[in-house]
């Protein structure tokens, strides 16, 4: 019993890592104007500045050409690469695909819990 409950808690912790893989980091354009554009509050993202200092964080505004999180911030003319999370559709389709074939690989084999050697 305890073995069944083992294997089943490492399935759902694998599942959770790999659901955190629906989103990854674009790239946004590095023009000041399309930028002030591109970048919302809620926006989470990755910026690595002029002098190389590589922050993330979450947007709560954009103001007076900066982009401001909730403990850090950044002049929009410091910014070399700023990218932003966003979800990713074939991230997902892979996921599902995954679990779907777990499913199935589970059941024909007996499933995680099946006592071994019946």
């Amino acid at each position: 019993m305890i073995e069944g409950i083992l294997r089943n808690s490492v399935v759902l912790v694998l599942i959770i890592q790999i659901a955190s893989g629906c989103t990854s980091f674009r790239p946004l354009p590095d023009e000041k104007n399309a930028l002030e554009q591109a970048v919302k509050p809620g926006d989470k993202v990755r910026v690595i500045t002029l002098h190389g200092q590589k922050m993330e964080f979450l947007v709560t505004q954009i103001a007076n050409e900066r982009i401001e999180g909730s403990r850090q911030g950044v002049a929009v003319d410091d910014i070399a690469k700023i990218e932003r999370r966003e979800f990713s559709v074939w991230k997902t389709v892979g996921l599902i695909a995954s679990i779907a074939l777990f499913i199935i690989y589970a059941a024909l084999v007996g499933g995680p819990g099946a006592p071994a050697g019946s």
